[in-house]
């Protein structure tokens, strides 16, 4: 990798080793979202077949484990092209050849974990890495040899932005508090639809954010024409938010699912949230809502209850300002700055051992 994006600065505090400097080259799939988004940020990308390491039926079986000796193949090609000093792998199907390739070329590697739980392949690839770096201590019971807390690494601009100026930013009423609703990564579409039935009333209460996603923004938009003139000034949908350090820090409570980045940005934001794990995420998202709510930060409410349990949960919270007051507090002491820079040390050690 030693010729990969050249010259990029890493944070300037004090790294194990003297040398601030180090080049990256990203290894996807040429159908991931990273195809899109890496390229784009000038970031150098590669692409390799992957496949899932556990699939039912002899057909789908088979062609995954084809997709992975190709996709491991492929890596070992990369490897002697950059001579990497230390691999990174953060999930998704694509860590499986990475770290094979990396086990084979003897390059010392690391996984980051951001759920609190591993699922079955995390687990059988964190024997193939010298450290895995994870979110939270609860997590190190899966990893008691390997395991480093780092926290999870969220842009800076959560714990620069002053709230009051990302309120005055947005333009939001002081009249009423706000509230952002996530709904836009995959299987959230009950979420949408749940928020949309109960908005009349809720715009009685709050103002609204609501992150919709691609596929529901439409029908959200046609909806919101159905509300009075006076309620439709404070309901802002969007397909997509790319202001979200700002919406985060300037609200006062979120409704969303409880994927990983719920476990850095909510912190880092000092947001409460009502936490709805997505059914079918194994229990991912169930353990981290479920690791937020046990610190007093959060509120669980299932997706099967969302008809019957949004609306009056919603309506509990912003009527009781001190609860939620301590859910803030609660949630900001989980926080932890410079989780990027702990990952950076920690890859960076790796490179020391050799």
């Amino acid at each position: 990798m030693r010729d990969a994006f050249r010259g990029i600065q890493l944070p300037d505090v004090k790294l194990p080793g003297e040398v601030r400097k180090a080049d990256f080259l990203y290894i996807g799939t040429a159908d991931g979202a990273e195809s899109k988004l890496v390229p784009g940020h000038g970031v150098p990308f590669k692409t390799i077949d992957a496949g899932a390491l556990r699939e039912q039926g002899v057909l789908k079986a088979t062609k995954s484990l084809f997709k992975l000796a190709k996709g491991t193949i492929s890596a070992i090609s990369i490897f002697r092209k950059w001579s990497p000093d230390a691999v990174l792998v953060s999930g998704g199907y694509v860590a499986a050849p990475v770290l094979l390739a990396a086990r084979i070329m003897g390059t010392p590697s690391m996984i980051y974990l951001p759920d609190i739980t591993p699922g079955a392949t995390i687990k059988y690839l964190s024997k193939l890495v010298k450290k895995v770096a994870i979110t939270a201590p609860e997590t190190l019971d899966f990893f008691p040899q390997k395991g480093v807390v780092t926290g999870y690494p969220v842009r800076m601009e959560f714990y620069r932005l002053d709230r009051e100026i990302a309120r005055a930013a947005l333009d939001l009423p002081e009249d009423r508090p706000t509230i952002v609703v996530l709904g836009g990564s995959q299987g959230a579409r009950s979420i949408n639809k749940a928020v949309v039935e109960i908005l009349p009333e809720l715009l009685e209460h709050a103002n609204v954010i609501h992150a919709t996603g691609e596929r529901d923004f439409q029908w959200v938009k046609e909806e919101m024409k159905k509300l009075p003139e006076e309620k439709r000034a404070r309901y802002m949908p969007a397909a997509y938010l790319d202001n979200m350090p700002q919406v985060m820090v300037a609200a006062d409570l979120a409704i969303c699912r409880a994927g990983a980045s719920t476990l850095g940005e909510l912190p880092a934001a000092g947001l409460p949230a009502i936490l709805v794990p997505y059914p079918y995420a194994g229990a991912h998202q169930k353990a981290n809502a479920q690791y937020l709510a046990s610190r007093s930060a959060a509120v669980i409410v299932n997706d099967s209850d969302l008809d019957s349990m949004l609306l009056p949960m919603v309506l509990s919270l912003l009527n009781n300002r001190d609860r939620l007051e301590n859910m803030r507090i609660s949630m900001k002491k989980l926080a932890r700055q410079g989780a990027a820079i702990s990952i950076a040390r920690e890859l960076w050690s790796l490179t020391e051992e050799e």
